[in-house]
């Protein structure tokens, strides 16, 4: 009995429990940066901007700031605390048992036929297994971290009311900041020139502590706005697309694999050869008839440099390849010399004979190319 009991608490520390929400321990950084802007836009705001406008646009301003901020707390709030989850994964959950971990010794995919293997549930066609969350989402968008909470079906349209707000109240916040900043500067070279008289103006060096708040807010302002817009136009563009960020991400990477296959196949139909003998390129082999006509000169190598560098006029791509500028494999990397090779007077590495025996391969993994001596 103390053994089973000891191999289920060893396989419990293995399987993570689900997060309810974006309240749900632990906290995102991102999630509390959010939160804590919320609040320096808010005191900066409502204890030193506004009051130093003039008293005649202190209802109007204060009305419209008010409706947008309060609005954001609203939906930001609401964005947190709803439970994205898809409902049938959720149904054996009241128990609060542990989540499997997703063995791909087993399965390829965490979600096969619409089966979940770690929910172990059937599930809906847009629904996505989450794995900051570990629950599957219904008509899954994207994880936010921002919102420390996963953006599905249920709180997407939250989620775009919260960007709206935000970025509504950015705009009005940063014209007032951008005022009373403006308005404060005069103050700041003859305190005797206020033209309303507030409690941060009372002494100079406050002052201008206040005035480098502003400043900051206005930096922080100008930097949301910017990627607020951005975000925005984003999942406009999606929704006209009618499509999910989820799923356009993947379409991207598969459009990105495609051309990355398509060019392959250009190299390789242009005759791009690897593995070649030393001193011998594949644009004066490409330009042969018959590639299986070695010119008998080879062309002379200088020898590698210390550092190991090769000519600027070609490029290594990384596997032991050099490419000239037309993408071609011109050689391979420079060797060492052999017997079969030698120095000559002017620094450059010459084959000491000009026979060679070329057996050219039928693919690149059969290369077996050799020079001997004569």
């Amino acid at each position: 009995m103390c053994c089973h009991n000891r191999i289920d608490e060893a396989q419990s520390e293995d399987r993570p429990f689900v997060r309810k929400n974006g309240w749900s321990l632990p906290l995102n950084g991102l999630q509390i940066l959010a939160w804590l802007l919320i609040l320096y836009f808010g005191v900066v705001f409502y204890a030193v901007e506004g009051l130093a406008l003039d008293p005649y646009w202190w209802p109007v301003v204060f009305s419209i700031i008010s409706v947008v901020y309060v609005t954001n707390i609203i939906f930001h709030t609401t964005s947190t605390t709803i439970n994205p989850a898809d409902d049938k994964s959720t149904k054996w959950k009241a128990t609060s048992r542990p989540v499997l971990k997703f063995n791909r010794k087993l399965h390829k995919h965490v979600i096969e036929n619409n089966y979940c293997h770690l929910c172990e549930a059937n599930v809906g066609e847009s629904s996505k297994h989450c794995s900051a969350c570990n629950k599957c989402v219904s008509v899954f968008d994207h994880h936010c971290k921002w919102l420390n909470n996963c953006v599905g079906n249920k709180n997407y349209r939250f989620f775009l009311a919260t960007i709206t707000s935000a970025l509504l109240g950015c705009i009005g916040m940063i014209v007032v900041s951008i005022i009373v900043f403006v308005e404060t500067i005069p103050f700041l070279s003859s305190p005797t020139s206020a033209s309303v008289n507030v409690w941060w103006k009372t002494s100079h060096a406050l002052a201008i502590v206040i005035e480098i708040f502003i400043f900051l807010k206005i930096i922080f302002l100008g930097l949301s706005i910017l990627l607020l817009t951005q975000l925005l136009m984003f999942h406009i563009m999606l929704n006209h697309r009618k499509l999910t960020t989820y799923e356009y991400v993947k379409r991207s990477e598969r459009k990105k694999n495609e051309k990355k296959a398509k060019r392959e196949e250009v190299n390789i139909e242009n005759g791009t050869f690897c593995n070649e003998p030393l001193g011998v390129d594949s644009e004066s082999v490409a330009n042969m008839d018959d590639p299986r006509e070695i010119p008998d000169t080879p062309t002379a190598h200088p020898l590698p440099q210390p550092s190991g560098e090769v000519p600027k006029s070609d490029r290594y791509n990384g596997n032991g390849l050099v490419k000239n500028k037309q993408g071609r494999v011109a050689r391979s990397l420079p060797k060492l010399p052999t017997t079969s090779h030698q120095y000559s007077n002017d620094g450059f590495l010459h084959e000491a004979s000009n026979q060679h025996n070329v057996q050219l391969p039928h693919s690149i993994s059969d290369a077996n190319i050799t020079s001997t001596e004569s």
